[in-house]
């Protein structure tokens, strides 16, 4: 039965919804009681979610039934000759198949001719007549009924399957393509080129989002359905680069794949078709963050909103996916608003789950972000994506780019060296965005200033982990420890960074991903 494809695809669905539900559970069984005091109004909307998600899937049991005993009639049916014991055993998996079924959807609730022309014939092959004229037609009328009952009831039910999965957290599978190593990857919709083409008008600039060292994104509408973001993948460059880019477009789908959490991009297909890679993700209205930050004021209260949101799907990654997994690429172009301004974490092209060999190809991320210790000894763990937050948690608060330069003394404006020179000598304030001096909750802006100096020490000992944040940043009763800033010294990683050796596009600063 696992083998149909219209039976394994929501079986896989409901074993993803499970498997969340497991994660979210382990996560709720691990935090401090101060974490579940703060976020606990999260954990029950992420509950009621993976809940609707659970119950969608159960109420397709019936037609999976349905597909199966379909299945089996046709052995029946296509066996030469049918006695009346295989009838017999027709009409009872019939009745079988009746006693499973919603009783709306048997008895054609909805004035369907079908479903009544079916109720119609199951009772009438349940329940032969004996008469001498039946007997001596023969067994071909038998044998025609029974066919003609399994090609109508098969099809009822493939359409009512499908027309369920729409309207539920099933997605729609538009081809079941799978190239290379991607394929097996049940998990997703594999969308059609030509679809894809007709949702941008053939990628028209009209429908442009942005442009990043990864491939170019488009918004466009499926079929009449929500608005979607489209990501092309590039397909030129040398073939050095087309390993790079082939290996972001796999790393993507694999790690994505695992992924359910409101501060997580959703990935909802691909396409491998004519050359062209592309992936098709929810569409997020707000853009990146990097336009909120530098551009557009926000108050303080939307901003901790924020950064509390990108911190929680960190902290999902590290620690309650169900394996661990290392973005490598945290940054504010890289961050997704939604209409509710609900950070969504993106790009995934650099991610590795722990322990992998997965991306192993040498040093990557982006020049300000990056981690000193993964530049210099190139090794990148949980802390690498400590110190990205760390730099974005002063993006936010300061509404500038900072960066490691050379070791300069004094320190230049604008480098990490120069905020802790600030916060050393008491002068913190200077730090902050203007546009907050006047907001009431100065003494959470100054903390976070110091939070963020812990996660972006030179050396991964000295920086905390991700819960470890989020209880600092929760709680102002907490008694945060001083920076130490061992080290920093040696945190000289402008100078040996080169594109050469960062890849395409992994140096662009202004680059606004998906």
């Amino acid at each position: 039965m696992m083998q149909e494809p219209e039976i394994r695809r929501p079986l896989d669905g409901l074993d993803d919804a499970l498997r969340e539900a497991y994660v979210l559970i382990v996560s709720c069984q691990n935090c401090s009681i101060a974490y579940r005091f703060l976020m606990g109004w999260k954990q029950a909307e992420q509950f009621r979610d993976v809940q609707e998600k659970i119950d969608s899937y159960i109420q397709l049991y019936p037609f999976i039934s349905h597909i199966d005993i379909t299945r089996r009639l046709d052995k029946l049916c296509n066996s030469a000759d049918p006695s009346s014991s295989q009838i017999q055993a027709a009409g009872a998996i019939l009745e079988l198949s009746e006693s499973q079924s919603n009783p709306d959807a048997r008895t054609g609730g909805n004035g369907s001719g079908l479903e009544h022309a079916e109720s119609e014939n199951i009772i009438e092959v349940a329940h032969p007549n004996q008469g001498e004229e039946r007997q001596k037609s023969g067994h071909h009328w038998e044998h025609n009924v029974q066919r003609s009952i399994r090609k109508n009831m098969f099809k009822w039910c493939c359409w009512r399957l499908e027309d369920m999965s729409r309207s539920t957290h099933i997605p729609r599978y538009i081809d079941n393509q799978g190239v290379g190593s991607l394929e097996g990857y049940n998990g997703y919709a594999v969308f059609r080129l030509s679809d894809l083409k007709a949702a941008t008008n053939n990628f028209s600039n009209e429908y442009l989002i942005g442009c990043g060292g990864f491939g170019t994104v488009y918004k466009g509408q499926l079929h009449g359905g929500p608005m979607v973001a489209i990501k092309r993948c590039f397909s030129s460059g040398s073939s050095s680069d087309q390993k790079h880019l082939s290996r972001q477009f796999e790393a993507e789908i694999r790690v994505l794949l695992k992924l359910r959490h409101i501060n997580i991009i959703n990935l909802l297909g691909y396409c491998i078709e004519q050359g062209e890679r592309i992936l098709v993700y929810e569409y997020i209205p707000n853009g990146g963050l990097g336009k909120f930050i530098f551009g557009t004021p926000l108050d303080w209260s939307l901003r901790f909103h924020i950064i509390m949101g990108i911190a929680q799907g960190i902290v999902y990654l590290h620690e309650y996916c169900g394996i661990t997994i290392l973005h490598r690429d945290l940054k504010p172009s890289n961050v997704l608003l939604d209409s509710a301004m609900n950070p969504k974490i993106t790009d995934f092209g650099l991610a590795r789950i722990l322990g992998s060999t997965m991306n192993n190809d040498g040093i990557r991320g982006t020049v300000g972000y990056v981690d000193p210790e993964y530049v210099i000894l190139d090794r990148s763990s949980r802390k690498s994506d400590v110190y990205s937050f760390g730099v974005i948690l002063l993006d936010v608060v300061t509404a500038k780019r900072f960066f490691s330069p050379l070791h300069q003394d004094p320190p230049p404006a604008g480098s990490l060296d120069y905020v802790w020179e600030m916060w050393s000598a008491g002068k913190s304030m200077e730090l902050i965005d203007p546009s907050l001096y006047d907001e009431p909750r100065m003494d959470e802006l100054l903390r976070c200033i110091q939070i963020a100096l812990l996660c972006v020490e030179p050396r991964q000992e000295d920086r905390p982990n991700m819960p470890d944040v989020i209880l600092m940043l929760s709680s102002d009763s907490i008694r945060i420890p001083s920076p130490k800033r061992r080290g920093y010294e040696d945190a000289q990683v402008v100078a040996p960074y080169s594109t050469e050796q960062a890849g395409p596009g992994a140096l662009d600063l202004n680059a606004q991903q998906i």
